[in-house]
């Protein structure tokens, strides 16, 4: 006797239907119906990025602070210095996927990739912009990683503000969260709800006043080493964090290196390995004392823009040490 249900189709329950019994996150881990991805970490071995190619509507910043930005751009600069960047990583195994608009041309501060989404080991988290003159930005990340195969998770929404710069993995299960003018409560709430389903506890940060984003404020070279921003010499909510992470804390002097060169806008490599932008020699030095291995970057088109090396670039994927 046949069992029942064993002569209707598969796509009616029949025996040929075949459930899926794996989780999403074991998907994206083993690139099931979607790309490799994910991130936990902000020191783990980098493996891909997304750049933001420099977009012809530069051409409209005319009044500069409109804008966000220091100075009118440099295309010409900004084009060769972003090509270095590209060059610098893939040099280090680094895939870089380059967003171009996809036919469009994005808006102007699209170069700043590191804002405009938030990676979990999951998917990521598409931003909603805390300043009305990028509010366009999200929707070209969106296509360039749909165009990727990464699931996006969740997009901010309501009166929620959140740019992926104010996100920071303290470790695999607590997630750091600025909270100041590009990043408010409700955008962090809308996160850690994400997150929470991962099992990720998320803390808010208040940020100084006169900083973008948690991004420039604390810079994580290695599970139990971090560097810190004068600025925020005492803000307790992120000290305690770090402490109760077993993490070392350095805090680097408010100088020019700090404000103007950025020093501290980089992007971690690897473990004590990173590349932060030229012309912060004392900052380099204080890197080097404390075991950083250092290469340098000229970024002086983008801090006229408004931002560094790190908001440039756009994490996508790091991995264990064992992880292939």
């Amino acid at each position: 006797m046949k069992p029942p249900g064993s002569d209707r189709p598969a796509t009616f329950g029949g025996a040929g239907f075949q459930t899926r019994t794996r989780h999403h996150r074991d998907d994206v881990a083993q690139g099931l119906g979607w790309r490799v991805g994910g991130v936990a970490s902000e020191v783990a071995p980098l493996r891909e990025i997304v750049l933001g190619w420099p977009s012809s509507r530069l051409d409209e910043v005319q009044d500069p602070d409109a804008w966000l930005m220091l100075h009118r751009p440099d295309r010409d600069l900004l084009d060769l210095q972003t090509g270095q960047i590209k060059e610098r990583f893939e040099a280090e195994g680094v895939v870089v996927h380059v967003d171009d608009g996809q036919g469009e041309a994005p808006p102007p501060n699209h170069l700043f990739q590191r804002d405009l989404f938030f990676v979990t080991p999951e998917g990521v988290v598409l931003a909603r912009m805390g300043a009305d003159q990028r509010a366009e930005e999200p929707r070209f990340a969106a296509q360039m990683l749909a165009g990727l195969g990464v699931p996006i998770l969740h997009t901010v929404r309501g009166c929620g503000t959140f740019e992926g710069a104010d996100a920071l993995w303290l470790t695999p299960k607590v997630l750091l969260v600025g909270a100041g003018l590009r990043t408010n409560k409700e955008g962090i709430e809308q996160v850690a709800r994400v997150v929470a389903e991962q099992g990720v506890e998320t803390r808010a940060i208040p940020l100084p006043t006169g900083v973008q984003h948690l991004l420039g404020v604390l810079l994580m070279v290695a599970d139990d080493l971090a560097f810190v921003d004068g600025r925020a010499a005492d803000n307790r909510p992120l000290l305690d964090a770090l402490e109760q992470a077993g993490v070392r804390v350095v805090i680097l002097p408010i100088n020019d290196e700090l404000t103007v060169h950025r020093g501290m806008n980089a992007v971690v490599l690897g473990p004590r390995r990173l590349v932060m932008p030229s012309r912060c020699p004392e900052m380099e030095a204080t890197f080097r004392r404390e075991g950083v291995d250092v290469s340098t970057l000229d970024l002086s088109a983008f801090l006229s823009a408004g931002g560094g090396l790190g908001c440039a670039v756009g994490v996508l994927r790091r991995v264990g040490e064992d992880t292939q």
